[in-house]
């Protein structure tokens, strides 16, 4: 089996890897809804990708006609597919907005550019392809204008991951570790590109071919997401790694022991000093005032109430919202008040945890009989 062969069997076991990661996301519960959905949909993406370039590479694509130049544009939502993804890791808080949608407008300008092309009959866009690659492959602008952007919203993603450590979601086993290593990926994928947007502009000057060039950033963009799918895959499902007789506290210096004391310095600390109130508390500032590191807080949350930081800081802030809207004291303070008094920044992020928490909306809260004895649920 040559080196093409190779090549073109790597691309189909990594195409039907992603594709069915990206199914998967979509399973009955796990983590959060928009998290789930936009990391489903990146693992499908480029799955397809890595599908169609397959398909291309292994010469089946006279079988499916059709799928000849929908890879392409897909280079210009690779970049707001991860940037979305870090954000949404990093603060489990955050939606995607309308403000997102420009992120999207180079690929739907790209797409609408080549409607003709895909209103081809299947024959015509067999020839023309066909025809194509008669010659040898050379860079294109778009394809040094995609890598610029992807390299881009790599850099943005590198930044918003290193900066939001003591954000990053605490219900993953060793979060720490796992912030680490998509740190090095991230970082090595944003290396990679910019080696290969400065040596595709020699090329591009010197007319040279770059079918090596473009099979490689194939490979590294597959490597990548594999690694990512793994990684996912390992906290996702830690029996299939790990061995079920660990030790909880094994990759901690806090002794087992001790953890029942902590937990009860947590939980009077959060009942006595009410830190949820603060809109910028982190897991890092509420792991210092217990005395612990950020890992050893993550650990103790996941391990023993089985709830990620922003999990356990918004039921604190849902049940003290509860006991303010009926409290006779703040019937003036409108409801971005009230979530902004316990610690909300937005009250659509507000409304959403209440309800999710409650049942009901705030409105519909202050308008019912709920008892307060219902307000820890």
């Amino acid at each position: 089996m040559n080196l093409e062969n190779l090549f073109s069997a790597w691309l189909l076991l990594t195409a039907l890897f992603l594709m069915g990661m990206g199914i998967g996301q979509f399973r009955p519960g796990g983590r959060g809804s928009a998290l789930k959905r936009v990391l489903g949909i990146t693992y499908f993406v480029f799955g397809y990708f890595l599908g169609v370039k397959f398909l291309l590479l292994s010469g089946f694509y006279t079988w499916f006609p059709h799928l000849i130049g929908t890879a392409n544009p897909l280079w210009l939502v690779f970049g707001p597919l991860i940037y979305w993804v870090v954000r949404l890791a990093v603060n489990r808080e955050a939606l995607l907005r309308r403000s997102d949608i420009p992120h999207l407008f180079p690929f739907i300008c790209y797409l609408c550019f080549l409607y003709d092309f895909y209103l081809l009959p299947g024959q015509s866009k067999l020839i023309l392809f066909q025809k194509s690659q008669e010659s040898p492959v050379h860079i294109t602008p778009f394809f040094l204008f995609s890598s610029l952007i992807f390299l881009g919203y790599l850099f943005l993603s590198y930044r918003i991951w290193t900066s939001g450590e003591n954000r990053l979601d605490a219900g993953i086993k060793n979060s720490g570790r796992v912030f680490l290593i998509f740190r090095g990926l991230l970082l090595l994928l944003g290396s990679y590109f910019l080696l290969d947007f400065l040596f595709c502009l020699i090329l591009a000057w010197q007319e040279q071919p770059a079918n090596t060039i473009h099979h490689a950033t194939q490979f590294m963009i597959s490597l990548f997401m594999v690694s990512v799918g793994m990684l996912d895959w390992r906290t996702a499902f830690p029996g299939i790694f790990e061995n079920a007789g660990l030790v909880k506290y094994r990759n901690s210096n806090l002794p087992e022991s001790q953890v029942p004391i902590h937990l009860r310095r947590l939980r009077q600390l959060m009942e006595r000093d009410k830190p949820y109130r603060d809109e910028n508390l982190s897991l890092g500032n509420l792991a210092t005032m217990l005395g612990l590191s950020s890992h050893q807080l993550s650990q103790l949350l996941n391990a023993e109430l089985d709830e990620n930081f922003y999990t356990f800081i918004n039921r604190y802030r849902i049940r003290e919202a509860q006991v303010l809207l009926k409290d006779e004291r703040f019937r003036n303070f409108t409801i971005l008040a009230v979530a902004q008094e316990v610690g909300f920044r937005s009250k659509t992020t507000f409304n959403r945890l209440f309800k999710k928490h409650t049942g009901v909306t705030p409105s519909e809260y202050l308008k019912s009989p709920l008892a307060l004895e219902d307000s820890s649920t």
